[in-house]
């Protein structure tokens, strides 16, 4: 509901029209030969115009909709495409420790790790009319504070800026692709391996070009949309001078509903919007977010502990199941204690065994 008030480049035309509304009762008390032919025709004028300007709003709010949908879809396939390219890149490994610990493979995967979280923030910008600054880009994001990648690398940060000139999305695939033929010649991509990866290459690219490919509404459209609705807002408190001043107020709630349905129609068409309230409406930035994270933690993972490492630990756990409580115990003298001491205890488990398990569905938890 507040949205259209917050909105104060436009919402003025709320006050515009009570204005209106006030003069045109001041004027019908003072005037007494007001001629009827008036009302008349700017009855017929408001009634027509209404019909036309709910018929606009609506085509203006149902494409603006399906813009949203597209675009929010559009990038959430992006966002997919990198996240499968980070696990093909993780999941890569060699027996020979040559090629898994050489210094050219471990930094080929370091700055593919860091270009795949540039990437969702600059296909996110590359769509704001202000488009990417390359000094702004993010590669973590945690609370209020940021790290940016010319602070993590530089390498990378350079390169991008370094072909900037040909378009920031088309210089980050460069990038990848760079790096993807750096990690093919230290060994530990075969060309199996490669051919899919730069499927996943393709598909991204593809994606960004459907999603700039969004068809947008011809300008005249929206001229033809503001002069009426001008218009219209002239006339229609108009409508409201017979009810002396009780017209201000209607005719302001009038000019709500409408200003409503064209500040929406032109806000959710562009989920890419900065200083949009998520609770208003779906955006891009918690994909966006949610991708960064989940790759900066994938590759976080895998460098402690590669994925071809077994370090699964097991440790026996104790049931204690008295008539109050359930917990599980891992400490030595406790499952000690509890196995000598039962008294209170319906049974104490620190395997599997079936007919314990049988017996416990008759037993009180």
């Amino acid at each position: 509901m507040f949205f259209v008030l917050r909105e104060f480049r436009r919402s003025w035309i709320i006050l515009a029209a009570a204005g209106l509304a006030a003069l045109y009762t001041y004027i019908k008390q003072e005037v007494t030969d007001w001629p009827e032919f008036l009302d008349t025709g700017i009855n017929t004028f408001v009634t027509a115009s209404s019909g036309i300007l709910a018929f606009v709003l609506s085509f203006q709010l149902s494409n603006a909709l399906s813009k949203s949908a597209a675009g929010i879809a559009g990038f959430n396939s992006i966002c997919g495409d990198l996240l499968a390219f980070a696990m093909h890149i993780v999941s890569l490994s060699n027996d020979d420790p040559a090629i898994k610990n050489s210094g050219k493979f471990i930094q080929a995967k370091k700055n593919v790790r860091d270009l795949l979280l540039a990437a969702p923030g600059m296909f996110k910008w590359r769509m704001r009319s202000a488009g990417v600054n390359i000094d702004l880009v993010q590669v973590k994001q945690t609370g209020e504070a940021s790290v940016k990648l010319y602070e993590r690398n530089e390498k990378m940060y350079c390169l991008l800026k370094r072909y900037m000139s040909i378009g920031s999305i088309e210089a980050l695939m460069l990038a990848l692709s760079n790096e993807l033929h750096t990690i093919r010649e230290s060994g530990a991509l075969d060309p199996a391996q490669e051919t899919v990866l730069m499927a996943k290459w393709e598909g991204i690219y593809a994606a960004y070009g459907g999603l700039t490919g969004v068809a947008k509404p011809p300008p005249m459209l929206d001229w033809f949309l503001y002069i009426t609705l001008a218009i219209y807002v002239i006339f229609m408190p108009y409508e409201f001078a017979e009810m002396e001043y009780h017209g201000v107020y209607l005719a302001a709630l009038t000019a709500y509903f409408y200003l409503g349905l064209w500040i929406a129609g032109t806000t959710i068409g562009d989920p890419f919007r900065e200083g949009i309230d998520p609770a208003q409406f779906e955006t891009v930035t918690g994909a966006a977010k949610g991708i960064q994270d989940a790759i900066e933690e994938m590759f976080k993972r895998e460098s402690e502990l590669s994925l071809d490492d077994d370090n699964c630990q097991q440790e026996t756990t104790a049931i204690t199941v008295t008539s109050n409580s359930r917990e599980p115990t891992t400490n030595s003298f406790e499952k000690a204690s509890l196995e000598m001491d039962t008294s209170n205890v319906n049974y104490v488990s620190t395997h599997s065994d079936n007919s314990l398990q049988e017996q416990s569905k008759r037993l009180h938890w």
